[in-house]
């Protein structure tokens, strides 16, 4: 009967509790104290700070070489088609090399587009280069949003994910913004893009260094070693008659 039925799927559901919002804040606070979450935050807001040079600045200078719009146009476009491959096939990459190989990896391409903004002497010197967006944003998005649903407290994933944009978006591309337009006007462009070498250098460095010494995963922040895509894909059995 269709009352049956509604009794034995109740007994399939699982009602958790409320989590007060001092429990939750402590529980995030936990999380955030862990080392590998200080050692990714860091990376986090570095990329951010690259991030907001590169998209506030990096069209500033082409146009000061005499960059035409048709220039701009493709150069924005090889950036959108850098990132197809990376969502794509980003979690092929942690497979392989896990979150902090691939935030090293983010790393180094940060590192080759800074360099190369600070040498070109042409503005479609930069064409070739522009691909590695791919990496840069997508794969370092990806990234981030699994590693913020693995390391989450239960029931503050969302918390998490809030934080991560925090940290990048609004500390982050915001510092890149205010500090690359101080150094641009106090010592050029050439030196703004050589401080953006030197700061994802460290982050590579920090990277390298977190995998070596601490391994890929935090432990004792409440996260579960799953998968992100067979967390959203999970199913239940529903009892038939």
């Amino acid at each position: 009967s269709n009352e049956d039925l509604l009794h034995r799927l109740k007994s399939h559901v699982v009602l958790q509790p409320e989590i007060s919002a001092s429990s939750s804040l402590a529980k995030l606070l936990e999380m955030m104290m862990d080392k590998h979450v200080i050692c990714f935050t860091i990376i986090l807001l570095v990329s951010g700070l690259g991030n907001g040079m590169i998209e506030t600045f990096l069209f500033v200078r082409l146009d000061e070489m005499g960059a035409s719009g048709t220039l701009l146009g493709i150069s924005r476009l090889l950036m959108c088609l850098g990132e197809i491959p990376f969502f794509h096939y980003n979690d092929l990459l942690i497979h392989h090399i896990g979150v902090f190989g691939v935030l090293a990896l983010v790393q180094a391409a940060y590192i080759v587009r800074f360099t190369t903004y600070s040498v070109m002497t042409h503005p479609w010197q930069v064409l070739p280069i522009e691909a590695l967006h791919g990496l840069t944003f997508a794969s370092l998005w990806a990234t981030s949003c699994y590693y913020a649903h693995i390391i989450a407290p239960p029931k503050l994933e969302a918390s998490a994910q809030s934080i991560i944009n925090v940290i990048h978006w609004g500390v982050g591309f915001t510092g890149g913004n205010i500090i690359g337009g101080i150094v641009w006007s106090e010592y050029g462009p050439i030196r703004m893009f050589q401080l953006g070498i030197a700061l994802v250098s460290l982050t590579f460095l920090l990277a390298i260094l977190t995998k070596v010494a601490f391994g890929e995963r935090s432990t004792g922040t409440g996260a579960e070693e799953q998968d992100y895509r067979a967390v959203n894909t999970e199913t239940f059995d529903v009892p038939t008659e």
